[in-house]
């Protein structure tokens, strides 16, 4: 019998299970596979306080129980993210970051469709209750209100 050190995995075709080979076949290489239309650029971020006192001056606003969505108009050809998520309102450090990453996940798919406005997502209520589902339903219905109030104004 032949001793194997529980750190390495093996590698050889013999020890991958069917099913796993099946995947190794189908999916491409890691380099062929263009994710920039996917990504979520430095150019899609705000960054500057001047840029979010500028949306905080005048926005378009889309509420509701946990999240306040605030929009302004940037010239540019597409929108652009800020976040403002408070200890009060999302408790600890791995809560935030949570809500964050929901959050620029669903903005990242939704950004095609969006006008191009710089948007500040901040918590209204305790965030800590609320599930990623939650969270996610909600920015898909302020995306869609904040679409449908550009389009009206």
């Amino acid at each position: 019998m032949v001793s194997v050190p529980a750190w390495r995995p093996a590698t050889d075709a013999r020890s991958l299970t069917p099913g796993a080979l099946a995947v190794v076949a189908v999916c491409p290489p890691r380099s062929s596979v263009s994710l920039r239309s996917a990504a979520f650029p430095a150019s899609a971020r705000l960054h500057r306080p001047q840029e979010f006192r500028r949306v905080f001056q005048q926005p378009l606003r889309s509420r509701d129980d946990c999240l306040v969505v605030l929009a302004r108009a940037n010239g540019l050809d597409a929108a652009r993210l800020g976040m403002a998520i408070s200890r009060k309102h999302a408790g600890n450090a791995v809560q935030r970051n949570r809500v964050r990453r929901v959050i620029r996940e669903s903005f990242r798919q939704h950004r095609p469709l969006l006008p191009p406005v710089d948007i500040v997502v901040t918590a209204r209520g305790p965030l800590a209750g609320c599930s990623n589902t939650e969270l996610r339903g909600a920015l898909e219905k302020h995306w869609h209100r904040l679409a449908q109030r550009w389009q009206e104004s």
